[in-house]
């Protein structure tokens, strides 16, 4: 008999109770799937005339040509106010320079902080290994350029509000 082991464990990655909460959805590769089921739920509700609060989405791939795969799906949610702010890092575009989603981040810290400092809700989904912790001091980094200490216990603070949300895993 072949044997397959499964574990079912409850989500918390869902948006936030109100649908007017600035969210900050961060993630790579695959992490981009529940993303897609995000904007999808927030059509819904911009369909049924709820007002929506800004939403940023960066998202980092490897090749435009080949990775791309949503992006007529995520340019529709943008021109239909779903999405305020689409930015894609692809890590091997360009042979000479790697861009990843944190360099996107870093890119707009000005705009980041402010949403941040807003009650923003923050959702990372990708590999734990690199982009969870890398999104992490990013976001430390972010809020506390000159005291990384204080921007570290920021994103704590945030989790333990539940304000930052993960749906992360290992190879």
């Amino acid at each position: 008999i072949d044997r397959v082991d499964i574990f079912i464990r409850p989500s918390h990655f869902h948006l936030p109770p109100t649908q007017n909460s600035p969210i900050l959805m961060i993630g790579a590769g695959t992490g981009l799937a529940p993303f897609i089921g995000f904007l999808q739920e927030r059509a819904h509700h911009l369909q049924t005339g709820r007002h929506l609060g800004p939403a940023w989405l960066f998202i980092g791939l490897r090749h435009s040509e080949v990775d791309f795969l949503f992006e007529s799906e995520l340019r529709k949610f943008e021109e239909s106010g779903v999405l305020n702010h689409l930015h894609v890092a692809f890590s091997r575009q360009d042979p000479n320079r790697k861009v990843y989603v944190q360099d996107a981040l870093k890119q707009h810290r000005h705009e980041l902080r402010e949403v941040l400092s807003n009650d923003a809700y923050v959702y990372v989904c990708g590999d734990a290994k690199t982009l969870s912790s890398s999104v992490k001091a990013t976001l430390a980094r972010i809020m506390y350029p000159e005291d990384l200490a204080k921007g570290a216990v920021f994103v704590k603070e945030l989790h333990r509000n539940g304000h930052y949300v993960e749906d992360v895993w290992t190879d």
